[in-house]
């Protein structure tokens, strides 16, 4: 084998330097394998480029014979219409197709786009579902809470405590059985607890609401009466009108009573007699009676009529002593001519 002695390159030279002690600082070890390493890096470097430009330069290629092999077609067509139609300027429809290399096909973008859809959809559904099944177990955190403190005077000690049974069932079942269910399972899990717990706590809200509704009937019915009795400002209106008022209010008043009699002798959590709704009905029947007889218009003052004066004589009584004075000058001056 014959070896042949190549020449290092321009990179690979050590530079001169003065030896110390009978050693090259420069020219070591280390120095000549990091130059080793970047020469082989550039030499990947450049066979890849030349790489690369070998394959730019067979797509232009294909893309000219691609090009050339069209434009002869079209030559070949446009050979086929007539001289006369070509100078005439007629227009001539080439269909044009877009080809983007790399791209999606229509029905895969229409795939992709349905597929995104249904899994939009698929979220959704699992964020509802989550937001029932986190709303069951906060009603019953809720209302056995609830049943400990406002809620206590308005169930009877038995039922509270079957009540607080109960509500240990669906909280075990949550992280068990109904760890992974769907929508409409919570859905109806939610409606037979309140199913159960709304009587309770609707007996609340109308003994916590009825004082506001039976102060604003009593305002009202004391309103009427006042304006009825000793208002001027309604004087008026006839007294056969103000008794009516007084009739609907003195009715209101009873049956006020009566109810406010039953509903302070049942204890809170029995069902109420007295509701809210009927009090709002009570404050709006007595409304529609009294308030058109008490918005009755003043009648409006008589007009005040002048009678007119008769007219002057004067000036006939002067006229006619003037024709006097003149008949009695002419016969004096009559007189005294003879």
């Amino acid at each position: 084998m014959i070896g042949l002695q190549l020449p290092l390159p321009q990179t690979l030279r050590p530079e001169k330097s003065e030896t110390v002690g009978g050693r090259d600082d420069t020219f070591d070890k280390e120095n000549l394998k990091k130059r080793l390493v970047d020469l082989k890096q550039k030499l990947i470097y450049a066979t890849i480029n030349f790489f690369y430009a070998q394959l730019v330069f067979l797509e232009a290629i294909v893309k000219l014979y691609m090009f050339l092999n069209t434009e002869v077609a079209d030559i070949e067509w446009l050979d086929g219409v007539s001289g006369s139609s070509k100078e005439e300027g007629q227009e001539i429809h080439i269909p044009v197709s877009e080809v983007v290399y790399g791209a999606m096909l229509p029905a895969d973008v229409q795939q992709a786009v349905e597929k995104k859809i249904e899994m939009a959809l698929q979220d959704r559904v699992m964020e509802e579902t989550k937001d029932k099944k986190n709303a069951v177990e906060a009603y019953v955190y809720d209302i056995r809470n609830k049943l400990h403190d406002k809620l206590f005077e308005f169930v009877t000690d038995s039922d509270r405590e079957q009540l607080i049974a109960k509500l240990q069932e669906p909280e075990d079942w949550l992280y068990e059985d109904g760890e992974d269910e769907i929508k409409g399972v919570y859905v109806a899990k939610l409606y037979e607890l309140k199913k159960q717990c709304d009587p309770i706590e609707q007996h609340y809200k109308e003994h916590s609401e009825r004082c506001s509704f039976v102060g604003r009937l009593v305002e009202r019915v004391n309103w009427f009466k006042q304006a009825a009795v000793g208002d001027p400002k309604y004087d008026h209106i006839d007294m056969s009108e103000k008794q009516k008022v007084l009739s609907e209010c003195s009715k209101a008043e009873n049956w006020l009573r009566e109810a406010q009699q039953v509903q302070d002798g049942l204890p809170k959590h029995a069902e109420p007699v007295l509701l809210s709704a009927d009090i709002r009905k009570r404050e709006e029947a007595i409304n529609m009676v009294c308030r058109p007889i008490l918005s009755k218009p003043k009648p409006a003052p008589p007009k005040l009529v002048i009678p007119k004066k008769p007219a002057s004589s004067a000036p006939a009584s002067l006229g006619l002593i003037f024709v006097f004075l003149v008949l009695i000058h002419d016969a004096w001056n009559k007189f005294i001519s003879d």
